[in-house]
């Protein structure tokens, strides 16, 4: 089989044995992999394991997993990722609905579950603020999109530049922020994946009960004093060791995300990709979308006359018509943010924040 590998800073297609599975292993023909600056960037440092996110169809598997074979998957994998066949574990794929677009599925497996998974780390609620930093990052612009989605009354994205702020406002950012900015408004989560000197800044703009969930590689350091008096708490994430103790929990995760798309109908190509090819080629063909869930997760944007960019009925079909959309390397549909509660809502009215359905 054909794989890439990087000869000093330059990589080359080079000629390697055939896979085989073993016990436990599949055997995927890769159809998209994902690709990040900072892997590629190791990749000419040092020449470390290629790993990363896949799509594909499982063509072969160990003895006890032959009713994989024939299912298109997709998933993370530690090394491999770059070639036609890659070894993947079954605990770390998920198969694909019907009628998923390949770079949207290839945009949740990985980036959309840790999204997913911080939000739900972090015990977040509809009707609650959020502030993401690193926004702009993979995983960062999918939990703006995620939080907005799921029913967060404010999302601000923090980023290194200005730069990033229409395409995050596109994701559903409220307000985009600067780590030059003086950071004024509280929250009730912060999402940080920057770390560093950025994360006690964090912990400060936290409401009484704020939860932190931090996911850099570049860690921080915080003052346990800052966390007393407001009963605020700092958490972390680890995928791969959720992957090793808890597969049943990224397996929910990845079923809701599939959900949520399916609800908001999919982009297909309208994001960062689609400008950066030019548009050209013929729009894909509209997906069957089914119908909206039931109260109290119906949108009545429509009935109550809400304006707000993210509250399109998602009923409608048409390009830019579905509920608010996710922007990965292309923009994913997810569904209206469900109906706040009584809480929520008063909590909103104290703030002076918009009515959302």
């Amino acid at each position: 089989m054909r794989k890439i590998q990087f000869s000093g800073r330059s990589p080359v297609v080079v000629t390697a044995a055939e896979l085989v599975p073993g016990p436990g292993q599949l055997l995927v023909r890769i159809e998209l992999a994902g690709v990040h600056l900072g892997l590629v960037r190791m990749l000419q440092r040092d020449g470390g394991p290629d790993g990363g996110e896949i799509v594909g169809t499982v063509v072969a598997a160990g003895p006890d997993l032959a009713d994989w074979v024939g299912k298109r998957v997709g998933g993370v994998v530690f090394e491999g990722a770059y070639a036609e066949y890659a070894l993947a574990a079954p605990q770390l794929m998920s198969e694909i609905p019907a009628g998923v677009d390949a770079a949207d599925a290839l945009t949740l497996v990985r980036g959309g579950v840790i999204a997913l998974g911080l939000l739900r780390t972090a015990r977040f609620v509809a009707g609650e603020s959020v502030l993401v930093t690193g926004a702009a990052s993979g995983v960062g612009h999918l939990a703006v999109q995620l939080a907005r989605a799921l029913g967060a009354v404010r999302v601000i994205a923090a980023v290194g530049s200005l730069d990033k702020a229409e395409f995050l406002r596109d994701c559903g950012a409220d307000e985009v922020v600067t780590y030059a900015d003086a950071w004024t408004e509280r929250v009730d989560v912060v999402l940080d994946g920057v770390g560093g000197d950025v994360a006690q800044r964090c912990v400060d703009i936290l409401g009484p009960h704020g939860r932190l969930i931090a996911f850099s590689a570049f860690g921080g350091t915080i003052d346990a004093g800052s966390l007393l008096g407001e009963l605020k708490t700092v958490g972390g994430f680890s995928m791969g060791l959720l992957s090793r103790t808890r597969a049943d929990l990224l397996e929910g995760w990845r079923a809701e995300l599939w959900n949520l798309l399916a609800w908001g109908g999919g982009g297909g190509g309208a994001g960062r990709g689609a400008r950066g090819r030019g548009g050209g080629g013929p729009p894909p063909p509209p997906r069957r979308r089914p119908p909206p869930p039931p109260p109290p997760h119906h949108c009545s944007a429509r009935r109550d006359g809400c304006r707000t960019r993210a509250h399109r009925d998602p009923r409608q079909s048409g390009p830019g018509r579905g509920a608010h959309r996710l922007k990965p390397g292309r923009i994913l549909g997810f569904g209206c943010a469900p109906r706040r509660s009584v809480r929520g809502e008063a909590r909103a009215a104290r703030r002076g924040a918009r009515y959302r359905c």
